[in-house]
């Protein structure tokens, strides 16, 4: 829930699926739980351009660990399965992602990869299924690929932008 002024904050409501009990945690610093719950999506799920259909099954996996100020909880959430359909669009968010380690690369390869397999696929995806089956994994590998690619590129982000506020 984001804060904005001169509204009253709704509380969640404690038998809520989207809520998680820390009182079993215990107070122990390093102390950790890891729990995982496919429940349907609420109304108002989402974030800057990206939502989920209300109602449509998602996947929440949430790591709650005692930290002597309280409790850190860290949340991910699925919605569904990355296919190769999904390529583009993480190779465009990739270019839109910056980067603050000048080594860090591209998806030049992954991207040339990908159009030849599609090429491939389009040729053969009524006479040899195997063959068509084959390349709709690859295709889904490539996308995984610039999946991780993004994530990496954002995690370092954080690590290098924590160092420069640390100096």
């Amino acid at each position: 829930m984001s804060y904005v002024p001169n509204q009253q904050i709704k509380h969640p409501r404690p038998h809520s699926p989207l809520v998680f009990d820390t009182r079993t945690l215990g107070r122990q610093p390093g102390t950790a739980r890891s729990e995982t719950r496919i429940v349907p999506a609420p109304v108002d799920l989402r974030v800057a351009m990206a939502c989920v259909p209300s109602g449509a099954d998602i996947k929440l996996t949430v790591l709650l660990e005692a930290v002597s100020e309280g409790v850190l909880a860290a949340a991910r959430v699925d919605n569904r399965l990355v296919t190769g359909e999904d390529f583009e669009t993480f190779a465009s968010l990739h270019e839109l992602t910056p980067t603050l380690d000048p080594r860090a690369g591209g998806l030049g390869f992954v991207k040339t990869y990908f159009s030849i397999i599609n090429k491939v696929a389009t040729m053969a995806s009524d006479r040899l299924p195997g063959l068509a089956s084959w390349c709709d994994a690859e295709r889904t590998v490539c996308a995984k690929y610039a999946a991780v690619q993004i994530d990496m590129r954002l995690q370092l982000n954080l690590e290098m932008a924590a160092s420069y506020s640390s100096n």
